[in-house]
């Protein structure tokens, strides 16, 4: 039984309700609508050399082994975690803004289980199990208006 691109526009689970694009959706309208605890979270450097001590190597994305960042973040080549704050680097080091799939996200839950239901999940959702062309830009964000992109120390990024 296969449901027609209308309802599911992707890969599909067991039901119509179990899609990724609506589960994608739906988690997207409260999300977006409640973005104030972003401003909570602290500045990505603009370079990986810049960070201090307070920043975590991802372990998804270590720069001394970064063979699952073409999982998560395809294009980084490391990524650093502080206060809910994950910010993703090319191999130059420099920061990657929001806008593509190498960028970092901003994670509301920290505690693992949380992390996984809330902000993994809704990232595979959007971002690997939708093929609607702009699902994972409810995730992600796009370059000029960044939506849960990662927050940016934009004093000196540009």
């Amino acid at each position: 039984f296969r449901f027609s691109p209308e309802v599911c526009a992707g890969r599909m689970r067991n039901t119509p309700a179990n899609c990724a694009c609506p589960k994608c959706r739906a988690w997207a309208a409260p999300e977006l609508a409640d973005r104030g605890w972003i401003s909570n979270l602290p500045y990505c450097p603009c370079r990986l050399a810049g960070a201090d001590q307070s920043w975590n190597d991802d372990f998804a994305c270590h720069r001394g082994f970064p063979l699952f960042c073409r999982f998560f973040h395809p294009g980084a080549k490391a990524c650093i975690r502080k206060g809910g704050n994950q910010c993703c680097y090319d191999d130059k080091g420099i920061y990657i803004p929001a806008g593509t799939k190498a960028a970092g996200t901003p994670d509301r839950f920290t505690g693992f289980l949380d992390h996984f239901r809330h902000d993994v999940v809704p990232y595979k959702n959007c971002c690997n199990r939708c093929e609607e062309p702009d699902a994972c830009f409810l995730y992600i964000g796009t370059p000029s208006g960044s939506l849960l992109g990662a927050r940016a120390d934009h004093r000196g990024c540009d």
